[in-house]
């Protein structure tokens, strides 16, 4: 969270809530210290299933907002992000494609007339590490950094059976009547290299205290500040918490 309200290389420049959802199971002493750190604490239902993760689908009920930026929780910031939210391709609303009848399920829930979706290719698919830089478009997007108007409609169109990359990926695959949006590069790598870093890449996904190049694993390392900075003066130990953007 101080990465993105308060570290001075990768703050944000506009006001945008830092929004934290929480199940019934947080404590209310976490909840407050959310809250005196800066970020809006929201309540949401567990979805009823064994797999947690879910969850964090909630984000697409959360129609007060206009736009959502998900980040996964294992991600370094490394520049602003909240210019995302500029990108005229990014929040334009895109026409369902009902003309394409055979992915219209009759046993699926019932579509919206335009959605916004935006991700950015998968890296797994390119090489992993060794992917090049830009790198090129894939079939299949990361999970773990995406852009969404929430809309109750477009949360009933998941099947809540399916792991949520192969979840997501299903609800918005290229060849559907809602295909996803491709982000510009910059914005998140998976699989993230040197090269990533040296192209400008705004958000590095790699769980980087067990894996990754030396490089980003010493400046993963530089995390340390911030653990420091929220133990001054504080009694109560740091959580981890997935990040949550909004835009209104």
């Amino acid at each position: 969270m101080r990465r993105v309200q308060l570290a001075p290389e990768t703050k944000c420049k506009r006001d945008i809530p830092f929004v934290v959802l929480v199940t019934n199971k947080v404590s209310e002493c976490k909840r407050l210290r959310l809250e005196a750190d800066g970020a809006r604490v929201v309540e949401v239902q567990d979805v009823p299933l064994s797999w947690w993760i879910r969850t964090r689908l909630r984000l697409l009920q959360m129609v007060e907002y206009e736009l959502v930026l998900f980040i996964d929780a294992d991600t370094l910031i490394v520049k602003p992000v909240d210019g995302i939210f500029e990108e005229l391709d990014v929040g334009a609303p895109q026409r369902t494609l009902f003309e394409r009848s055979r992915e219209v399920k009759r046993d699926e829930e019932k579509l919206p007339a335009s959605y916004v979706f935006a991700a950015h290719s998968d890296n797994a698919f390119m090489g992993e590490r060794e992917h090049q830089v830009p790198p090129g478009k894939t079939p299949i997007f990361s999970a773990g950094f995406w852009v969404a108007a929430p809309s109750e409609e477009l949360f009933k169109s998941f099947d809540p059976h399916t792991i949520e990359q192969s979840l997501l990926n299903y609800a918005f695959r290229r060849e559907d009547a809602t295909p996803w949006i491709e982000l510009d590069w910059r914005w998140s790598a998976t699989w993230p290299s040197k090269k990533d870093l040296m192209g400008g890449v705004a958000t590095l996904h790699e769980k980087f205290w067990k894996t990754g190049p030396e490089e980003l694993m010493k400046l993963y390392d530089k995390r340390k500040d911030m653990e420091e900075f929220f133990r001054r003066g504080r009694q109560d130990p740091r959580h981890e918490w997935v990040i949550h953007l909004a835009s209104g």
